[in-house]
């Protein structure tokens, strides 16, 4: 009875072991992934204000030809 309480509480120590990591890993993952998208918002913002201007410029391009 004694060694099956040692084995449950060492498989209880091991879970608790686990999901420590297992948080860790998450929090790491997530930290990751707001980066990730604040890079990719950024990168949009760019695209979009260049997008803009170069539209902008071929349209005063085909003006500019008339």
């Amino acid at each position: 009875m004694q060694a099956a309480i040692e084995g449950a509480e060492a498989k209880v120590k091991q879970i608790k072991a686990e999901l420590a990591q297992a948080q860790s890993d998450r929090d790491a993952a997530k930290a990751s992934s707001d980066k990730a998208t604040a890079l990719r918002e950024k990168e949009a913002a760019a695209f979009a204000k260049f997008k803009s201007d170069s539209e902008t410029n071929i349209a005063e391009i085909g003006r500019a030809h008339v």
